[in-house]
């Protein structure tokens, strides 16, 4: 069976991965917004340092209810939601199935248009806009297993395209990460051609003030 003794240690082993990586980060990402978490957090008067990095990492893009907004923290969680529900509908083959798949990505893409959970504007976007390509690619697959063929480099282009733009994006920040350190190290290195002779004799202690060697000017 599958908790044979044979198959046991590989169970456990993968339970525990399931709960440590998967419904531990899950329920942090939900629960910690909420007041009874931070009850719970300031009764243990422990310096939760890992933690708050932990959370803040991933909800201080979503707004925290100030300013007449909403607090939308809880959203952080909504992607392992996401990828959670999908796995479950994979796993569980019946002939409709593509049907439910497509309706995630199309509730997702309609929650970021219409709540707007981030803080800037263009993540809603951008979000809603990658989740309903998704549903599209979706659909072409189920069009193209049920109907009739598409062709596939229309679909492989759907599909990698959040892919390709998160590529992009990360060549991007990268390449004006480069160009800042550049200018920080070419202004750096002028202004330490550029520093006063006599700035450079009293950081090597070749020169005090008081000497008599060097004469007034």
């Amino acid at each position: 069976g599958l908790f044979g003794r044979k198959h046991l240690p590989f169970a456990i082993l993968a339970i525990v991965v399931l709960c440590i990586f998967t419904i531990a980060p899950l329920l942090i990402l939900l629960l910690y917004p909420t007041k009874a978490f931070q009850k719970c957090l300031g009764y243990c008067r422990v310096r939760w340092h890992p933690l708050h990095s932990f959370t803040d990492a991933f909800q201080g893009w979503f707004k925290n209810g100030t300013n007449g907004t909403r607090d939308f923290h809880y959203f952080a969680g909504f992607y392992l939601i996401f990828r959670i529900v999908i796995l479950v509908e994979v796993a569980v083959s019946t002939y409709y199935i593509w049907m439910i798949i497509i309706l995630c990505p199309i509730i997702a893409s309609l929650m970021f248009a219409l709540l707007c959970p981030y803080k800037n504007d263009w993540l809603n976007i951008l979000d809603s806009l990658l989740f309903a390509i998704l549903a599209l690619a979706i659909f072409f697959v189920m069009y193209n297993r049920h109907v009739a063929p598409v062709p596939l480099l229309f679909v492989a282009v759907l599909m990698f395209a959040p892919l390709i733009y998160i590529v992009s994006f990360g060549i991007y920040k990268l390449a004006s990460h480069s160009k800042r350190l550049r200018s920080f190290c070419r202004k750096y290195r002028h202004s330490q051609t550029e520093r006063p002779f006599h700035q450079e004799l009293v950081e090597t202690g070749e020169f005090e003030s008081g000497d008599s060697d060097i004469p007034d000017i």
